[in-house]
């Protein structure tokens, strides 16, 4: 996932090296937005009010939950818009997700590219604006993914 943003704990925040490096990995092994959540509690309570890089990083975290469960591979969120790419270039509701994408909302701000991966045109200079309307997005795929019956 890039968003084209610093997503870190800086060094002002958290000073102790081993620390954060603690916390980085604790933040890695994180499969649910309550744990996310929780942690950042955590670290209001021990360290004060977070940084913009630490919100960035937690977002980044929690998107990365989404895209995971929506089987989003790729997540490249620039000032013009996003590109996505799916696991081995498979979506499990394929057909749902093209629905969506043709209809009235989407159709004018997305193509489809030839190696598989869907760019959505959307242009904003603010990076939570960007990040918002990505969530809003790949959450939407996400529900694709949940009405497919796997068995």
């Amino acid at each position: 996932i890039n968003l084209g943003s610093a997503i870190l704990i800086p060094e002002d925040y958290v000073d102790d090296l081993t620390l954060r490096l603690g916390l980085y990995k604790r933040l890695s092994t994180f499969t649910t937005v309550e744990e996310i959540d929780n942690f950042a509690a955590e670290l209001v309570d021990r360290f004060g009010k977070l940084p913009r890089e630490v919100n960035n990083l937690l977002q980044v975290y929690e998107l990365k939950l989404i895209c995971k469960n929506a089987f989003i591979s790729t997540l490249d969120v620039g000032p013009k818009g996003f590109l996505i790419g799916f696991y081995e270039n498979k979506f499990p509701n394929f057909d749902e997700l093209i629905t969506f994408l043709q209809s009235k909302e989407m159709a004018k701000r997305t193509k489809i590219r030839s190696d598989h991966k869907i760019f959505i045109h959307f242009e904003s200079g603010d990076l939570q604006n960007r990040f918002l309307v990505c969530q809003k997005i790949c959450k939407k795929m996400l529900s694709f993914v949940s009405t497919v019956d796997t068995r």
